[in-house]
């Protein structure tokens, strides 16, 4: 989840993409560590709400705390490599 108070410049995932450290909120959010050895997840260092998984965490729902299972997430072994997934965007 990832929410910002006002946009001081446009950017995405990679890149800027808060204007502001000081107004930037993330949480529940991960990356694969396996394939991003090192990475500290945003920016400079460390962010609350924001770590560093294996691929088996990717495809257990218990590790995604917070996360809409009902309505909007997934995980299904024949889909997404077995990770949890959109359920409108499944493929």
């Amino acid at each position: 989840e990832l929410n910002r108070d006002f946009s001081k410049s446009v950017g995405g995932f990679i890149g800027h993409l808060f204007g502001d450290p000081d107004r930037r909120s993330v949480t529940d959010s991960y990356w694969n560590i396996a394939a991003n050895p090192g990475l500290d997840g945003v920016g400079d260092g460390p962010i609350t709400g924001i770590d560093g998984r294996s691929i088996l965490d990717y495809k257990s729902q218990l590790m995604f705390i917070g996360w809409d299972f009902i309505s909007v997430w997934n995980i299904d072994a024949n889909i997404n490599n077995g990770m949890a997934y959109l359920k409108n965007a499944p493929y």
